[in-house]
């Protein structure tokens, strides 16, 4: 674990406090067909879906038995509304609409096209999303009704005005800024902020390792999957970490979870749960003898986990005391 700056934890300013102490109530295997991805736990924890090996939507309710499968093959990046009543998700047939589905009955919509990853407001019925309909461009755009049966009015911001391309963005938790990760020359990952009529983008970061973004519930850093980000000085902290996936902020911002993995060419062959508390600065590790989880997603409360076992790929679900 490479060192912490001392910047951080004077930065966030906590409190001393005793390092998370994780003890694994159960941990069962809720899936006999391998290949699965993107565990995704709905925001009031009753339900999380999945993305099977045919690329099926599946939803679990939260003891991992199946309550309903979207039969249509194809599904990626599924995001929940806030309000936890729609998944929003891409679809990977040729057109790439953005699939909008009801919960639990799985009734979709297809909004748009070409469309690679989305982001809700808290309102659960605007959702911004990047797509190439207008290519070589790549554009940030937002639909203001998604429900299901609603109108899905559109509008287009064309936030990029060369052709490097955008990889991943996210909503702040106010709804005052939409922070992106842009891929300039020579694959140099650069994290930038706008406003939500995206009328000017700012630069905040660039030769970044990673690019999942994940904003903190106070608004002031972004997680990339590699670094910590200050949004208001600009600062970036290395935590040592550069393989990272489904992360999830504690609700008073002192603690990040997600699952640490080691790829090699390109697959992971490793993944291992974990919490970093930035006021201890350390990061702890919970070592499963049986299974080797990855793709982490963590419930609100923090009290259950769906991952990814990179051994053979079904699916994992974790309970804790």
């Amino acid at each position: 674990m490479r060192r912490i700056m001392q910047a951080v934890m004077m930065s966030l300013a906590l409190m001393p406090g005793l390092l998370f102490a994780w003890q694994i109530e159960s941990e069962i295997k809720i899936t006999t067909g391998g290949s699965w991805n993107s565990p995704a736990w709905s925001p009031r924890g009753d339900y999380f879906c999945a993305i099977d090996g045919s690329g099926r939507l599946v939803l679990f309710d939260a003891e991992g038995k199946v309550v309903k499968t979207k039969e249509s093959a194809g599904f990626e990046n599924p995001k929940w509304s806030p309000d936890g009543a729609y998944i929003a998700a891409s679809f990977a047939s040729k057109k790439r609409p953005l699939a909008i589905i009801s919960v639990p009955e799985l009734g979709a919509e297809y909004k748009s096209l070409g469309v690679y990853d989305a982001a809700w407001l808290s309102d659960s019925k605007t959702i911004y999303f990047y797509h190439w309909q207008k290519r070589p461009h790549d554009v940030l755009s937002k639909i203001k009704d998604v429900t299901v049966g609603g109108g899905g009015e559109n509008d287009y911001f064309d936030l990029i005005k060369d052709k490097n391309a955008l990889k991943s963005f996210t909503c702040s938790p106010k709804d005052e800024k939409v922070a992106f990760i842009q891929i300039n020359a020579g694959d140099n990952r650069c994290l930038y902020a706008a406003d939500m009529s995206v009328t000017e983008k700012k630069s905040i970061a660039s030769g970044l390792l990673g690019e999942n973004l994940t904003w903190s519930p106070d608004g002031k850093y972004i997680w990339t999957g590699a670094e910590l980000v200050n949004m208001e000085t600009k600062e970036v902290i290395s935590a040592g970490m550069p393989k990272t996936q489904g992360v999830r902020w504690s609700a008073d911002g002192k603690k990040l979870f997600y699952s640490k993995e080691n790829v090699k060419d390109n697959i992971i062959i490793k993944g291992e749960l974990a919490c970093f508390d930035f006021s201890a600065g350390k990061e702890e590790i919970i070592n499963s003898p049986d299974f080797s989880e990855s793709f982490a997603s963590y419930s609100s409360d923090l009290k259950s986990c769906a991952a990814v076992d990179a051994k053979d790929g079904n699916l994992l679900l974790i309970k804790f005391k």
